[in-house]
């Protein structure tokens, strides 16, 4: 009704995901819009025969072009290096996406787009003493709760999910139930946290194990039905989940957001390091720590965190953690290689912050959530028939979040210290553990099928060429070798599985 009376001057109102389109008879009208951080996706295409078709995914596009869907090694290189293509372009020539906080008019003669809402463009967020984090969340949590099916939630065992189970189970007195993703092996398992906390809370807990054998036919058939490239290789353990929790619920919560809301990436902490300090690492204690991280429980070793750190101290911040977020090799010549296209995707980006760390949140909000975390989660979901509800993305949660001081989250010991505190209130133990991520045991998968893959059928393309060569010229570890390769093996393998011809 909104809509139909004032066209788009109510959208910056609307809370929460939403993809919508909608048609004004009277005005011959059609409106496209997408929310404000990109949660749910939105494509569109036009051509001569086609003046506008549009559809939440990119794949059933390909089907109204006049010709066979083409893409370049440009397009490649920058989506793998970025984690999108620039501006609003997708992977595939004259595809593209209508952006987070942006809506589009078509009145069957032109087609005009603007944004509608960005929480960055100005400064009205201010912070309500009286209005706590715990009060905001539990009324944010207790309306997401709120469905005409059950809803459950994704309980992880990290600090995130864990709120989200207390919140529920002893602020708001729901009965809900939990599901979580288990490993063999302990450096890729959360699986005993999410075990205790469900223990305390009365929490029914249904645990989903992953079998690393299984990995090579849940990747095929992911592959066959991935509606666009996802890079980010936890995209088979969602996937898993999403199919196995769906024959038990139709809609759950999930954490998502508050690791660029609150501070807890590792690289948030990056700005504490002075530069110097990464500079002067001697290699001959990289070398030693390397020796002794053989033996380490954790997925990411802290001699690979040096080996990174030490390669961008010279880096200004902003590029530092879009290297992070996308690197392949870890090596100097990658970086100079990424140089450029960073400084064009951080002028798309239009930061508005001039402030360490606020420049690191707003960064993530307009580019690594989307592009990487929602677009995982949302994918996942949806091919399974199930509704994934990011409660930390409430528009209370994220006005709360930013209007007060970035670093009131961080630390150099901590992190997202607002969540910790309300867990602390709960279990002190669990609220001091460190972020474990949601990262994917690919075992043999590497090496028996994404290597050989790439090296049969792709190594004349120079990108992967060189990342071959690294590959066998460099020390990687094996579960950054596992997340590099699935970052091209996924682009590369959904461009030869939907036909498109590199141009």
């Amino acid at each position: 009704n909104h809509l139909n009376r004032n066209d788009v001057s109510n959208l910056d109102n609307l809370n929460g995901m939403f993809s919508f389109a909608f048609y004004n008879n009277k005005k011959k009208k059609v409106t496209l819009a997408r929310d404000s951080l990109g949660v749910k996706p939105l494509y569109y295409y036009q051509n001569s025969n086609f003046p506008l078709v549009f559809s939440s995914e990119l794949k059933p596009l390909l089907i109204f072009k006049n010709k066979p869907s083409t893409t370049s090694e440009n397009k490649i290189k920058e989506l793998i290096y970025l984690g999108k293509n620039s501006l609003d372009s997708t992977i595939v020539d004259n595809i593209k996406f209508l952006e987070p906080g942006y809506y589009l008019e078509y009145n069957f003669k032109q087609t005009d787009k603007k944004k509608f809402k960005s929480y960055f463009d100005n400064s009205t967020n201010s912070l309500n003493k009286n209005n706590t984090f715990l009060n905001v969340f539990n009324n944010s949590l207790e309306d997401q709760l709120t469905a005409d099916v059950p809803v459950d939630i994704l309980l992880s065992g990290g600090i995130d999910s864990s709120a989200i189970a207390i919140a529920a189970k002893k602020h708001l007195n729901k009965s809900v139930n939990a599901f979580n993703l288990s490993y063999s092996k302990s450096q890729y398992d959360e699986n005993s946290a999410a075990s205790l906390i469900s223990n305390e809370l009365g929490i029914n807990l249904r645990t989903i194990n992953f079998d690393i054998n299984n990995n090579n036919s849940i990747i095929e058939e992911l592959m066959l039905k991935l509606p666009e490239p996802i890079l980010d290789p936890s995209i088979v353990g969602t996937y898993y989940l999403s199919k196995e929790v769906s024959k038990h619920t139709k809609s759950v919560i999930s954490g998502d957001g508050a690791d660029e809301l609150f501070g807890g990436y590792s690289w948030h902490k990056l700005y504490m390091l002075p530069s110097l300090f990464n500079r002067l690492l001697p290699d001959i204690l990289i070398k030693i720590v390397d020796i002794y991280s053989k033996n380490s429980e954790s997925y990411v070793t802290f001699s690979d965190k040096l080996k990174i750190y030490k390669n961008i101290s010279t880096l200004p911040i902003e590029k530092k953690i879009l290297y992070i977020q996308n690197f392949l090799l870890n090596s100097k010549k990658e970086i100079e290689d990424m140089n450029d296209l960073h400084t064009r995707y951080l002028k798309e980006l239009n930061i508005k912050n001039t402030k360490t760390p606020e420049i690191l949140r707003e960064i993530d909000m307009k580019s690594y959530l989307y592009t990487n975390i929602l677009k995982k989660s949302d994918t996942a979901s949806m091919l399974n028939g199930l509704e994934i509800r990011p409660v930390f993305l409430d528009d209370r949660i994220i006005k709360y979040a930013l209007a007060q001081p970035f670093e009131n989250n961080i630390s150099a010991f901590s992190s997202k210290i607002d969540i910790r505190n309300l867990v602390s209130r709960f279990n002190k133990d669990l609220a001091s553990r460190k972020k474990h991520g949601f990262p994917h045991d690919f075992g043999d998968w590497t090496q028996n099928v994404g290597l050989p893959y790439l090296k049969n059928n792709w190594s004349d393309l120079d990108l992967v060429n060189k990342y071959l060569k690294g590959v066998e010229e460099n020390n990687i570890s094996s579960y950054h070798l596992s997340r590099s390769t699935w970052k091209i093996f996924s682009v590369l393998k959904w461009i030869d599985v939907n036909r498109v011809k590199i141009n």
